[in-house]
């Protein structure tokens, strides 16, 4: 278990008890990228249930939970999904690494270090299956969580289309891990 000292929270798996609690997370963020940030990157086709079943199934699900009442405040799929995409860069994409999908924190539990605790989970995975990187790609507009992987000391490598969201682009980061 990790714990946020910024906020009292703690990751755990997440279980398909949880994803009631994700889609109503997904909902409260997609209404805030769509209608203030202009972020299309999320929309009423993405991120389904669905999606976060297969985490589930996968157990790539993890979700932040408040110490003081267990109720889940953020979620990120910590996957060794690579998009085709990547290979248009220029990154060994040969070379396994944990590929952060679908993170995202409450509207109420937002700038407490949440994200960042998830982001921190990824780095403590790629570690432990002995990765070197991790990469991860966000909508080339969303600046919050560009500015996230900036502080978290990601390198930025450029920037693609993704087929799965005509008409956007999508800023592409991947930070080297070491072992301790």
């Amino acid at each position: 278990i990790s714990y946020c000292l910024q906020y009292m929270a703690y990751l755990r798996i997440g279980t398909n008890e949880d994803i009631g609690t994700i889609m109503s997370i997904v909902k409260e963020v997609v209404t805030h990228m769509n209608t203030v940030d202009g972020n299309f990157q999320w929309d009423n086709s993405y991120p389904l249930e669905s999606d976060f079943a297969t985490d589930v199934i996968d157990k790539t699900l993890w979700v932040a939970c408040s110490s003081e009442s267990d109720e889940v405040i953020g979620f990120a799929a910590l996957t060794q999904d690579t998009p085709i995409e990547y290979h248009k860069l220029s990154w060994n994409v040969s070379e396994p690494a944990i590929v952060p999908h679908r993170v995202a924190v409450s509207m109420k539990h937002r700038k407490l270090g949440v994200a960042q605790l998830l982001l921190k989970k990824a780095e403590e995975l790629a570690i432990e299956n002995n990765f070197k990187y991790i990469r991860v790609d966000t909508n080339e507009i969303n600046v919050k969580m560009r500015g996230l992987f900036e502080k978290l000391k990601y390198n930025y490598v450029g920037s693609i289309a993704l087929d799965a969201c005509e008409g956007l682009m999508f800023a592409c980061y991947e930070k080297k891990v070491q072992s301790p």
